[in-house]
């Protein structure tokens, strides 16, 4: 699980710094705002993938 969320949130990443090389976005926002979007991006992902790592969990227990 670790594995697959290290490699989700380098695809994430990557994503986030292509957006924030685009010159189209630079030039209509500011660095912080990209900056901030790509925070809490990741952070909702890794919010995510708790909660889907924490249900799963109590699945497999429930059986």
């Amino acid at each position: 699980m670790d594995h697959a969320k290290s490699n989700y949130l380098v695809k994430l990443s990557g994503i986030g710094l292509f957006f924030f090389d685009n010159r189209r976005y630079r030039n209509d926002q500011s660095a912080f705002e990209i900056i901030y979007v790509i925070v809490s991006l990741t952070m909702f992902s890794i919010g995510v993938l708790l909660g889907m790592r924490a249900f799963a969990q109590s699945v497999s227990k429930s059986r």
